[in-house]
């Protein structure tokens, strides 16, 4: 939320993460898509702002978040649950834990693997199952 214009590099397609977990700032990769669409935003918003300068305070995002979660009919669903999806979904097809570790900005390895080892398990048992089976 509290990412501004200055923190998003559209030439070298990438945003800095300030405020984070660890207390350091972390540059992370976009894609040209991504990018396409901050400038888009940037220009139809104020300039001086970020990209979520418009949508009021946290609490009144927080509860759009909880209107859409109950639209979509699911149990329970957090902004962090986003990041745990993301997270797994690298992990799921196959991307290197050390590049999932430093997506999520996770200060070792270690922690990676502990939140991601069941999608590990998972990757190993259907490497297995597809060795046997001669797919």
């Amino acid at each position: 939320m509290g990412l501004k214009w200055a923190d998003v590099d559209f030439e070298y397609l990438c945003i800095t993460v300030r405020e984070t977990k660890g207390k350091k700032d972390r540059t992370q990769p976009i894609t040209s898509e991504l990018a396409i669409d901050l400038r888009r935003l940037q220009s139809s918003t104020l300039k001086d702002g970020g990209p979520f300068s418009g949508m009021g305070s946290r609490h009144r995002v927080f509860k759009e978040w909880q209107r859409i979660v109950e639209l979509a009919e699911i149990p329970h669903a957090t902004f962090h649950d986003l990041r745990r999806t993301f997270c797994t979904n690298l992990a799921r097809i196959g991307i290197n834990q050390r590049v999932v570790q430093q997506l999520a900005g996770h200060a070792s390895e270690a922690t990676t693997a502990k939140f991601y080892q069941h999608v590990v398990d998972e990757t190993k048992r259907a490497a297995i199952k597809r060795l046997v089976s001669g797919a």
